[in-house]
């Protein structure tokens, strides 16, 4: 599943956060867990988080769990980390 970001986030301490997300679901099977930056724009950077269960439908639960939880992680913990919405204007090649 896939949040987006500012790309002032710490991708590691969402590592973390992820790590003890899936430690307090019995949802997750424990096989297979990661956080990846898939993509990059002007604006955001695309987190994937990868996550297993035992079957489509937990895995399902899983997924809705995981990303309710991330983006409650960072609207608390690193607020500064959600995306914004930034204008910049340019004057004779100065920003």
């Amino acid at each position: 599943m896939f949040v987006y970001a500012d790309y002032a986030i710490d991708v590691e301490k969402l590592r973390e956060a992820l790590n003890d997300i899936l430690n307090n679901t019995p949802l997750f099977d424990g096989v297979a867990s990661g956080i990846q930056v898939t993509d990059a724009n002007d604006k955001t950077i695309q987190i994937r988080a990868l996550v297993s269960a035992k079957n489509s439908s937990d895995l399902w639960n899983l997924r809705c769990y995981v990303r309710e939880k991330l983006i409650d992680y960072m609207r608390k913990e690193t607020p500064h980390s959600l995306p914004k919405l930034r204008n910049t204007v340019y004057m004779e090649g100065k920003i």
